[in-house]
């Protein structure tokens, strides 16, 4: 049924202006206008604050602010705001640090870091198998603890075909 429920509330965030405004609003509550704001304030031996580092802290995670996610289409409040709202409506968003040098990846901003954002609908709900301890797209381990996800390379909607990268 998680298919079907993520189809109808997806629906309904398209069709539904009280469903739109209250997603709107707990967006704009968890996340903000400007994003999850952050004051770096890392300390000295001898615990006070190194403020050197803290500007340099800041000036860093505005410069990656602009373009933190693979595509460059968001700035992070965007990506933020697009992160909370697809988990409030369809329960699940992933995500995947790209960090250092990518074989066939170019840094946006001047800190190898970046987000791969991906729908929910990149872990496929109907990949499972009991021999290989997998459920909904996600592997676990023999206590349940999701051990790796099984992604898809293209978006299902795609007519490109399917294929799995873990």
């Amino acid at each position: 049924a998680g298919k079907s429920l993520r189809e109808q509330s997806r629906w309904l965030d398209e069709n539904h202006d009280i469903v739109i405004g209250l997603l709107d609003k707990m967006e704009e509550r968890i996340v903000g206008a400007k994003g999850i704001q952050i004051e770096p304030q890392p300390r000295n031996i001898d615990g006070s604050i190194n403020t050197e580092l803290a500007k340099e802290l800041r000036a860093r995670w505005g410069s990656w602010s602009v373009k933190p996610e693979t595509t460059g289409t968001f700035t992070r409040p965007q990506m933020e705001r697009l992160v909370a709202r697809s988990w409030l409506r369809d329960g699940d968003v992933f995500g995947k640090f790209i960090r250092g040098t990518v074989p066939n990846y170019k840094h946006l901003t001047s800190s190898p870091f970046a987000v791969e954002v991906l729908e929910a609908d990149f872990v496929p709900f109907d990949l499972n198998d009991s021999g290989l301890n997998i459920v909904q797209g996600i592997t676990l381990n023999t206590w349940r603890r999701p051990i790796a996800y099984n992604v898809l390379y293209n978006h299902p909607g795609d007519a490109t075909g399917i294929q799995f990268k873990t």
